[in-house]
């Protein structure tokens, strides 16, 4: 009885206090609200400010930003994604084309082809329909190491090829992957660079020989590599193949991919030449993102240029 009693009491005291706390408090909530409608208008305000120059046309947008490199947008930018997913990305076909048995069985004598396709199944326990980045893609079918992926495990992914010399017989490949005929960054916003073209000639079939002999330079338009896997929007991928020789090219392009919040890579294959100090900067960073190096493939004598694979510590599987 003593303990309803003081219950009661309780009671009677709290609702007292919430009605004298509600009478004094009409100028606070007055006062909290006029504070909160300030803030919203002023967030208002700024979001209008900054939004503003929000439109530009499509040769204003290359003009500016591309070609002068003046504005420096960020890499989710829509207008980046707009102009990548319009001008510099094409997309796959819609029905698989019918294999030719004998381009697939030359390719597949390709003991090159052959030994990274066969270790990356390893990887991933003969993982179907994966998908995988190609850079530089060339003419698709010769010397690529995506292309078993595709015809005989039903990959699909992303080919980059921004030399024009491969950009008409890449895109008659029928691959069933989006091609992008811009290059890839080693900045984080858009940029025009210069390539040096070194042509190629098949020796064994098995590796390419490098003419230095026949060399010429062209211009090329650059992305970095998450706008471009922003454009249509693929944030995991299962294969990534960089074939640029330069370890330090390969570096500034994996330095412009956001690791640690909004993609993720399961395996990394990286050519590079011989050279210790640039060899050794790959490494360290490429570990220092969660990776580690499984394979080293050593080249061979017509064609020096070595292969590091990487795998990321969440995906090893030996």
């Amino acid at each position: 009885m003593g303990l309803r009693r003081r219950f009661s009491k309780w009671k009677k005291s709290c609702l007292a206090n919430f009605r004298h706390w509600s009478r004094n408090s009409i100028v606070l909530e007055k006062l909290v609200a006029l504070f909160v409608i300030i803030c919203v208008v002023f967030i208002l305000f700024c979001n209008y400010v900054v939004q503003e120059p929000v439109q530009l046309k499509s040769s204003e947008f290359s003009d500016i930003n591309i070609k002068a490199g003046t504005l420096r947008l960020p890499q989710d930018d829509p207008r980046i994604l707009y102009h990548i997913s319009n001008l510099f990305l094409k997309y796959r076909p819609r029905y698989r084309k019918r294999e030719d048995l004998e381009t697939l069985s030359e390719v597949y004598r390709n003991t090159e082809t052959r030994k990274i396709t066969d270790y990356i199944l390893k990887l991933t326990k003969n993982q179907t329909r994966g998908f995988f980045i190609e850079y530089p893609a060339k003419d698709g079918v010769q010397n690529t190491q995506t292309i078993l992926l595709e015809k005989m495990y039903n990959w699909t992914g992303l080919l980059v090829e921004h030399d024009p010399k491969y950009m008409q017989a890449l895109k008659e490949q029928g691959r069933y992957c989006w091609i992008s005929t811009a290059c890839l960054s080693s900045k984080q916003f858009p940029e025009l660079a210069k390539h040096d073209r070194r042509l190629t000639t098949n020796t064994t079939g098995d590796s390419l020989k490098l003419d230095n002999k026949h060399q010429s330079t062209f211009l090329a338009q650059c992305f970095p590599l998450y706008s471009i896997l922003l454009s249509f929007n693929v944030n995991s991928i299962d294969f990534l193949s960089l074939r640029l020789d330069d370890p330090d090219a390969a570096l500034a392009i994996l330095k412009t991919l956001p690791f640690n919040w909004s993609i993720f890579i399961k395996i990394i294959s990286i050519d590079v030449a011989d050279n210790n100090k640039a060899y050794a900067r790959l490494f360290q960073y490429v570990t220092s993102e969660g990776y580690i190096m499984t394979k080293y493939m050593k080249g061979t004598l017509d064609n020096k240029i070595n292969r590091q694979i990487y795998v990321h510590k969440y995906h090893f599987r030996v």
